[in-house]
């Protein structure tokens, strides 16, 4: 499948979650997890500079089944999710990088409000116990608050250093799930995300419209010179059919007079009835020279009722000179 195809996008997030239910919460984006996965692509046959590995901007939450436990060997509950979920995710056990942010930056319970002052309709209700610790071994951040909330998540710094690894190892990029949840955009509870893709459409949009306009330049442009042609040779005039008639009897005389006048010529040398296909070459040749230089002179010359005009195209704009035909 390889050679037929241009990247592959490998998700390396969501390596654990609430399915692993009867173990212990372990970080869903785990830095040697996630290269050994890649390290199994690789040796499949897939070039690192086909790979496009997987970046989240997200966090896989658990509510732990003890409150205060939230060690490495405690258990969470389930088998369903218990966590809490996000104000705009809505959905136990997956909360975005945005949500992530607004828990740790708010100890107070506060309604969200859009630019203009109006509610968006939720409240961000006071957590407790709010703690943030990076992991080196997993290369993951972790988040408990409230006592038994478990979040584990990549902050920006690790998005960051983790961008950077893949670079190194000359993979091909990253992607991100999803450009939309990293952050919200400032007092309108859109995300970064959201914005960059409105702002993208809006930046196609122009780049469509100035194409438009450079192509009805351009119409205009070929417009305006197709005119100037027609004034500059508008005063040509018409081809006189008899004219024509007389250059291709020429042609055509010249050529029946010419092949009997080079085999007479040819005969009188002993050296071309010793060379007979070589001088039947070039006697071919030769008429076909004549006949190509007849139907040239023809293209070059506009004819009139008054005689031939020879276009001479050194002279600026093709200047016309009369030559009469006596």
């Amino acid at each position: 499948m390889e050679p037929f195809i241009d990247y592959v996008v490998y998700m390396t997030y969501d390596l654990h979650g609430q399915w692993d239910y009867g173990n212990c919460p372990r970080s869903h984006i785990n830095m040697t997890e996630t290269l050994n996965a890649l390290s199994m692509i690789t040796k499949a046959g897939i070039p690192t500079n086909k790979i496009l590995a997987g970046v989240a901007s997200y966090g896989r939450s658990f509510k732990m089944a003890q409150a205060g436990c939230t060690g490495p060997q405690c258990p969470f509950v389930g088998p369903a999710s218990g966590a809490a979920a996000g104000p705009c995710t809505n959905t136990a056990g997956y909360i975005t990088n945005a949500e992530i942010k607004d828990i740790i930056k708010h100890s107070k319970g506060q309604r969200r409000r859009d630019a203009s002052g109006g509610s968006l309709g939720f409240w961000r209700r006071a957590e407790k116990n709010v703690n943030v610790t990076y992991d080196p071994i997993t290369q993951s951040s972790k988040l408990v608050y409230n006592d038994n909330e478990w979040v584990n998540f990549p902050d920006s710094d690790e998005i960051t250093r983790r961008i950077a690894t893949f670079r190194d190892q000359h993979f091909l990029g990253t992607s991100d799930w999803a450009v939309s949840q990293g952050e919200y955009a400032a007092g309108n509870g859109m995300t970064a995300g959201m914005y960059m893709i409105l702002t993208s459409f809006a930046q196609v949009s122009g780049l469509m419209a100035n194409f438009r306009v450079g192509l009805l330049s351009e119409q205009v442009m070929a417009l305006g010179n197709m005119n100037d042609l027609t004034e500059i040779f508008g005063n040509l005039p018409d081809k006189n059919a008899g004219m024509q008639i007389f250059l291709n009897l020429l042609g055509m005389g010249f050529t029946l007079v010419a092949s009997p006048a080079f085999n007479q010529a040819y005969k009188k040398f002993n050296w071309a009835l010793r060379n007979g296909d070589t001088i039947t070459n070039a006697k071919d040749m030769t008429m076909a020279t004549t006949a190509a230089a007849v139907s040239i002179s023809k293209v070059r010359a506009e004819i009139t009722e008054e005689g031939v005009f020879v276009v001479d195209t050194g002279k600026p704009c093709g200047t016309i000179y009369p030559l009469k035909v006596t």
